[in-house]
């Protein structure tokens, strides 16, 4: 029987090659994404209160 060999498809670049390739790929369009919050919520406490018109004071 003959054993076949799968052939990685870049096989034939060199890591200097890849290494360019990376390089010139960089900086990315869009920045890595880093998580964390992506709204804000009003704190229970304030959020039962009514907010004053933004052309009056609030009084306090």
């Amino acid at each position: 029987m003959t054993e076949h060999k799968e052939k990685h498809p870049h096989s034939n670049k060199s890591e200097k090659q890849i290494d360019k390739q990376v390089e010139d790929s960089f900086p990315a369009s869009d920045p890595p994404s880093t998580g964390g919050t992506t709204k804000i919520v009003p704190d229970r406490e304030h959020a039962s209160k009514p907010h004053a018109p933004a052309d009056k004071p609030a009084h306090r």
